[in-house]
């Protein structure tokens, strides 16, 4: 009754807040998933099953002055769920058998997934009634692979709608954004539905506390770009449920103590981009202590990821030139390069201690014929020595094969980036030694590569 009371209550305040009802519109999404699950054998259980459920989804939206205003219902289904729920200890068998125990025979329901109302100013927004929220988005960025890092690495970690299950949750309160798109304060703190498993996604779990703060910032420039957050989150939970740790089955139906566990942490996450490819990193830790009930809580988690955009394939390459297209195929020709290192007019391999019967050219040429886009071309006898880069070598591989090639070998000086620009056939280049023995900076490069 609370939950129906603060609904109508709520929708009553979007009406008097939009008085003029401007700016409607209308969205709805349909997701349908189809799941085959094979489970550990049970006999006469089913543990070999295939269901599906579906999330429809329509919302209407309207805003006037400062003010935007969402009501979103939200329809499940449930088709041919398996039988798969076994006595104790076998339990519920894959997610199949946890819809199953949840939801009995019940197949579909219809709920509010959204009714809130948000008040946008210069300082920021707040929104508040019947959200969705996960964190790990506070800030905004333009980047393709910060913005896929932040949906699909960093988002949900520690609160979200349950995007995974079949009927998702939301989250009944109030969240305080203060700052702008690359500096931003959060503040959350709300009750969340039901919803997940359960086909009844209206209740709110008004036993069930959450609070979030953080604080995020995104910097992004031409050649790299990275975010950072901290953040504090507070967990209560004073429902009369089993809980479930590693305690025996007595222990835990007589502890009836409340769960308070609080976390604190932060991410960062990096992207470097140059005409050789895109490497990311991400770094996310969080602390944690508190009471589970009548255990004192205390953990800790550390990730750390790093990627690369694009690989460089080599002696493997030449020895297998066809391997070359398959990974085309496979990862797309911006994933994959190849490289043409080059001991006189021949193609060196494993580790330029051996020379293949290939020229730069004839591999070259193979190679773009199988979709090959990129490939790295250095000049060994040049390679870490300051004498100056093979321009003229480089620009005619990549005239006569048609493939983006990356310079690389002797780079001593601007002249040689400002050469192999001027070719107009030359997609990049690689410095080393010259960068490490000071004679000039990378932004005096960058700038060098860049002339007009």
């Amino acid at each position: 009754m609370r939950t129906r009371g603060f609904l109508v209550c709520l929708l009553l305040a979007v009406v008097l807040a939009c008085p003029a009802f401007a700016q409607l519109k209308v969205e709805g999404t349909w997701r349908l998933r189809i799941e085959d699950w094979q489970w550990f054998n049970v006999p006469g259980f089913d543990t070999d099953y295939t269901y599906a459920h579906s999330l429809l989804r329509l919302a209407l939206t309207g805003e006037t002055g400062t003010a935007r205003w969402t009501a979103e219902l939200a329809q499940a289904g449930l088709f041919d769920v398996p039988d798969a729920v076994a006595p104790a200890p076998q339990g519920q068998l894959g997610f199949g058998g946890t819809l199953k125990a949840v939801n009995g025979d019940n197949k579909a329901s219809l709920f509010v997934k959204q009714l809130n109302v948000e008040w946008r100013q210069d300082w920021g927004t707040l929104k508040v009634g019947r959200v969705e929220f996960a964190d790990g988005r506070e800030v905004t960025v333009k980047d393709a692979g910060l913005s896929w890092m932040q949906a699909n690495r960093l988002s949900n970690r520690m609160i979200g709608p349950f995007g995974f299950s079949p009927i998702t949750r939301s989250f009944d309160g109030a969240l305080l954004q203060l700052g702008n798109n690359t500096a931003r304060w959060v503040l959350f703190a709300a009750y969340p539905t039901q919803g997940a498993f359960d086909l009844n996604g209206n209740p709110t779990l008004t036993n069930v506390n959450q609070l979030y703060v953080a604080y995020a910032r995104a910097l992004e420039k031409e050649s790299t770009g990275h975010t950072w957050r901290l953040f504090w989150g507070w967990y209560r939970d004073n429902r009369n449920v089993l809980k479930v740790d590693n305690r025996p089955l007595a222990a835990r139906q007589a502890d009836r103590e409340d769960i308070r566990v609080w976390t604190l942490g932060g991410h960062w996450t990096q992207v470097w981009k140059s005409t050789a490819g895109r490497a990311d990193m991400l770094l996310w830790g969080a602390l944690q202590g508190g009471e589970w009930g009548q255990l004192r809580q205390s953990a800790y988690a550390l990730a750390l990821e790093a990627g690369a955009a694009r690989v460089i394939l080599g002696t493997l390459a030449v020895q297998q030139p066809d391997m070359a297209g398959q990974a085309v195929r496979r990862f797309g020709a911006e994933a994959v390069a190849v490289a043409l290192d080059a001991r006189g007019e021949r193609v060196a391999t494993h580790g330029w201690q051996q020379v293949s019967a290939w020229t730069p050219v004839e591999l070259g040429a193979r190679f773009a014929g199988m979709g090959v886009v990129h490939a790295l071309y250095t000049d060994v006898s040049r390679d870490g020595d300051l004498s100056g880069v093979n321009v003229e070598a480089t620009a005619a591989l990549a005239r006569a094969t048609g493939l983006a090639v990356i310079a690389s070998g002797g780079v001593a000086s601007l002249d040689d980036v400002r050469r192999l620009r001027a070719t107009g056939a030359v997609a990049g280049v690689v410095i080393g030694q010259a960068l490490y023995t000071g004679a000039f900076a990378l932004e005096d490069a960058l700038r060098a590569a860049g002339e007009g």
